[in-house]
């Protein structure tokens, strides 16, 4: 966690923006960001020098969680596993991400879908405000 911190330490940008560039962080495309930010209880869009140091361990333990849901399933949508085996991420595991309009595993609220910056995203109202 303190190095995920670290890296976003001075970060000004959109915090989805960071998760899916490669060069940040390797491994979280379009597909687990929704779930990983859901899990997390964060905006999309909600800047990365405003996160505290709970967002950040929400954060952290997401993105373990998702990524090794990932795993498990042997990837997302146009993966494949070891064996050659389709990814199962997408639809089994997916939480919120792709969902407008059905009601949150969590509070109920119904899923929206928006832009931030050039990618959707697929958010609770309720469990995802801006803070």
């Amino acid at each position: 966690m303190a190095r995920l911190a670290e890296m976003l330490r001075g970060k000004r940008g959109r915090i989805k923006a960071y998760l899916l560039d490669q060069r940040f962080l390797a491994g979280i495309g379009n597909v687990y960001v929704q779930d990983t930010l859901w899990y997390a209880r964060l905006h999309p869009d909600r800047k990365a020098n405003t996160l505290d140091e709970a967002d950040i361990a929400r954060l952290h333990g997401a993105i373990q969680r998702v990524l090794n849901e990932g795993i498990r399933a042997g990837g997302g949508p146009g993966e494949k596993d070891v064996y050659g085996r389709e990814g199962r991420y997408y639809p089994d595991h997916i939480q919120i991400g792709y969902k407008k309009g059905q009601p949150c595993p969590n509070c109920g609220a119904l899923i929206e879908e928006l832009r931030v910056g050039q990618t959707t995203s697929f958010i609770c109202p309720q469990c995802q405000q801006m803070a």
